[in-house]
């Protein structure tokens, strides 16, 4: 369980193996383009070529599990959440942090 699969929709050939995780993989999305996949898992997110199944970033800066990773409509930029309660938006193609926001967890009662 702990790789992602790229498979042919009209065929079903396997066409991938994104191996390199270390845990449940949670999430999986293209870009627009098609040509990467950001993929979420433990306290990291993902970039694979596509074409080839390379690995071409992992993005860091959780404390907790990675809930999601997802493209911006543009592809330019990779938004993440996880159970650390953290939002991170990354550049997709550098893999670099741009923000950083903390959501604040309520306890009523």
């Amino acid at each position: 369980m702990k790789t992602a699969k790229i498979w042919d929709a009209q065929t079903g050939e396997l066409l991938h193996t994104l191996k390199g995780h270390n845990s449940f993989v949670y999430s999986a999305q293209y870009n627009a383009s098609g040509s990467q996949i950001v993929t979420a898992e433990d306290e990291t997110a993902k970039i694979w070529d596509a074409q080839t199944g390379e690995l071409l970033h992992t993005l860091q800066g959780h404390n907790g599990w990675v809930n999601s990773a997802q493209f911006s409509p543009s592809s330019n930029h990779i938004i993440t959440t996880g159970s650390d309660h953290k939002t991170i938006i990354l550049d997709a193609q550098t893999g670099k942090q741009l923000y950083t926001r903390l959501q604040l967890k309520m306890v009523i009662g």
